[in-house]
């Protein structure tokens, strides 16, 4: 399968900036937002075919040279209710796991709260993830952005990596690219789409679409609260965002994790600083 080359975004529902290298689109799209001012309704998108500091969860920073990844950011000004936001990182992981399932032909699940995993070789490997951010804007509304990085090429990743982590080109060789820039903006329409549909249905999960989609749903996971672990059965996503987790005695509990991991997964991905790989 490829991306079709023709697939970019209609400029005058989006503003976009392209860098054939950044320190992290995140920063652009930031930069692009405070620049514009008002967006009535417009969205913004910063992509790169490179990334020389791009952020993750917990301060994680990462590199991407030119064909490692795919790589950008979108923002709007999300009309939500404010506590609703956080929830937009599991709108957008099942749209974007939806679009790269289509691409590789292979089954795509998002790990809570912002990671994509793909089955390989008979066990759950990451594959890319999200990073959503709110940026406060002086008299005008706040932005919300979230990056994704997706990884394109098995070899660019660390080989410490390896066994955690996979790419569109491992999951499918017949995978046919084209330009970074049209993959970038192929997925950036489909995330606008899920936050719009998101909007049309008053803000609310679409929990049956997520649970079908969501890692370990139904399986033994532990649950990193910071002070303690928790094991349990991962039993699906409450309304407010936080996970289900039903405990030994029974009881289902909702819980709003620092990380969780499955059974049949492997440690957390955070690689050493400096490390060329995917996130944003």
């Amino acid at each position: 399968m490829s991306v079709s080359q023709s697939a970019r975004l209609d400029r005058e529902r989006w503003l976009v900036r392209w860098d054939a290298e950044t320190d992290s689109t995140q920063s652009r799209a930031s930069e692009l937002g405070l620049r514009a001012g008002k967006l009535g309704g417009r969205w913004l998108f910063a992509g790169a075919a490179a990334q020389t500091s791009g952020r993750g969860r917990s301060g994680a920073r990462w590199e991407s040279h030119p064909g490692d990844g795919i790589l950008f950011t979108v923002g709007t000004e999300l009309a939500a209710p404010a506590e609703r936001w956080p929830l937009a990182s599991l709108v957008v992981g099942t749209a974007l796991a939806e679009a790269l399932e289509r691409w590789c032909g292979r089954e795509i699940r998002c790990k809570w709260p912002n990671d994509l995993l793909a089955r390989d070789d008979g066990r759950w490997r990451k594959l890319g993830g999200c990073l959503a951010e709110r940026v406060e804007r002086p008299g005008l509304p706040a932005l919300w952005l979230i990056g994704v990085g997706i990884n394109l090429r098995h070899a660019a990743l660390p080989a410490a990596l390896w066994p955690y982590a996979t790419s569109l080109e491992t999951l499918n060789p017949t995978f046919e690219p084209g330009s970074a820039e049209a993959c970038c903006h192929a997925l950036a329409e489909s995330v606008r789409a899920a936050i719009a549909a998101w909007q049309h249905a008053g803000w609310r999960l679409d929990r049956e679409t997520l649970q079908a989609r969501l890692a370990f749903a139904g399986d033994p996971i532990t649950v990193d609260l910071g002070s303690s672990r928790v094991d349990g059965i991962l039993r699906g996503v409450a309304p407010d965002g936080r996970i289900l987790l039903e405990l030994e005695s029974g009881a289902v509990v909702p819980l709003l994790p620092l990380a969780i991991t499955g059974a049949d997964s492997d440690p957390p991905w955070h690689p050493p600083p400096r490390s060329r790989t995917e996130a944003p």
